[in-house]
């Protein structure tokens, strides 16, 4: 804290004008009238001079733009489709049925009944005209395709070669997992699979689109009083092969919007995959915070388990990081695992800031001196309860019924600003009033804010000239 002897010397003949001036330059001196009630006025010395600090506040583009990201090159993914006594509930809703002239029966969960669960079958008594069938059939999703079945089944035929039953794709009729018609084999009594309490079959699919379970009539009409066939799927678990990623891209939120953070922060996006999207995270210069790891619900009972997210928004609170640049990475992941993100470049500064509710404090000591004597003026100006630097604050003096600026000083790191001023025209024993107001912030404003007055009572007396 510095104060230089530049004593402001006001003329007697000025007190008719009873006005006030202000004039303030880099390296001058502040000059202030004569005012009505005062013969003169103290001078006040000139601070040290304070280096403007500003806010360190780099702006960075915006979003370059709104749209979806073309599908990340993630990992291939997978995932099992489940159903009957598979799935939570022995649910089933992915296994279509079609029928011509057979009899079909959908009761799952099959609590280890040999009757239940996901049953084509011959019908009771009569004629079943040539290709009469009975199916029910998994078809992949778009993009996809499918690796194996994992089943518990039953497949059975018996006493006339021309029914049939078993597992089938388009391109393969998976004789290994078929009895009767089409099967290669005309032995009229065969079965395969364990039954509903029988070892899980896994049956590979070899990258087909679809695969069906059925029961029919081959080439010829088939008596069904006297013949049966059947096939029957207790519990299934379809694996399915998912090569694409998702797609997603930012669609707003405050991180795009606005070049500086400060306090909470969001960051807005969408995304979209041909089988869903499973969850999302988002990391803060690489490191996952537990609050933004979402999961969102999926439903492994249907071929596209999991829904598509046009409007997602993460969020997170800037004020643990560091005021400097920061990344912000939103990853998204489909229902196979795949992944796919998208990175943008933020400032944050959380320094304190008038707007968060500026104050201004001022004390003035000592209280009583002698003209010819030095009184110190500290204060500190807060926003939000914190420091705040880089504030102008004009020093006021009152004059008659108002309120004059004598000096403008600037608040340091800790928002502190201090001066000194030394009296040399007080003639009479008097009491000075004294306050400091904010004037203002670099992006800020505060409004009229003023501290609480000081008091310095002067004892006069004239001073000896050197």
């Amino acid at each position: 804290m510095h104060e230089r002897d530049d004593p402001l010397k006001l003329g007697a003949g000025a007190a008719a004008n009873n006005r006030t001036s202000v004039h303030t330059t880099a390296g001058s001196v502040t000059k202030l009238s004569q005012f009505r009630g005062h013969k003169y006025w103290e001078q006040c010395y000139r601070a040290r001079p304070v280096r403007l600090l500003g806010l360190a506040a780099a702006l960075f583009a915006a979003f370059a733009g709104v749209g979806l990201a073309a599908p990340g090159a993630a990992r291939a993914g997978a995932f099992e489709v489940v159903a009957c006594d598979y799935a939570p509930g022995g649910s089933n809703n992915s296994w279509r049925l079609h029928t011509v002239g057979m009899a079909v029966i959908a009761a799952c969960p099959s609590d280890n009944a040999d009757r239940r669960g996901l049953v084509t079958r011959s019908p009771l008594g009569g004629l079943t005209p040539a290709l009469s069938v009975a199916s029910f059939t998994f078809d992949a999703p778009p993009g996809t395709s499918l690796t194996q079945m994992r089943a518990t089944l039953l497949g059975h035929r018996s006493r006339s070669i021309g029914w049939g039953a078993g597992v089938r794709t388009p391109e393969n009729t998976l004789g290994r997992y078929r009895v009767g018609a089409n099967s290669g084999t005309g032995n009229p009594d065969e079965s395969f699979g364990g039954g509903p309490r029988g070892a899980p079959t896994t049956i590979p699919l070899g990258g087909s689109g679809q695969v069906s379970f059925e029961t029919l009539c081959g080439g010829t009409a088939c008596d069904s009083s006297a013949t049966s066939a059947s096939m029957r799927v207790y519990g299934a678990a379809v694996t399915v092969n998912d090569p694409v990623g998702p797609a997603v891209g930012p669609t707003g939120g405050t991180i795009g919007s606005r070049p500086v953070q400060r306090g909470p922060a969001t960051i807005s996006f969408g995304a979209s995959d041909n089988v869903g999207i499973r969850a999302s995270r988002l990391t803060i210069d690489g490191g996952l915070r537990s609050a933004n790891d979402q999961s969102y619900p999926c439903d492994y009972t249907r071929q596209v388990p999991c829904a598509n997210q046009p409007a997602l928004t993460q969020g997170f609170d800037t004020r643990g990081l560091s005021d400097a640049a920061h990344t912000a990475t939103v990853t998204v992941v489909d229902a196979g695992g795949n992944e796919a993100s998208f990175t943008r470049e933020f400032q944050v500064d959380n320094r304190p800031r008038l707007e968060d509710g500026a104050k201004i404090t001022l004390g003035v000591g000592p209280k009583t001196i002698r003209n010819g004597q030095r009184a110190g003026f500290r204060g500190r100006v807060t926003g939000g309860g914190e420091p705040v630097p880089d504030v102008i604050v004009a020093l006021e003096a009152r004059v008659g019924r108002r309120w004059v600026n004598f000096r403008t000083l600037r608040s340091g790191p800790a928002g502190i600003f201090e001066t000194l001023y030394r009296f040399t025209r007080t003639y009479r024993t008097r009491t000075y009033r004294f306050r400091a107001r904010i004037v203002s912030q670099k992006g800020s404003e505060a409004g009229n804010v003023v501290s609480r007055g000081g008091r310095v009572k002067v004892f006069g007396r004239r001073l000896r000239r050197s």
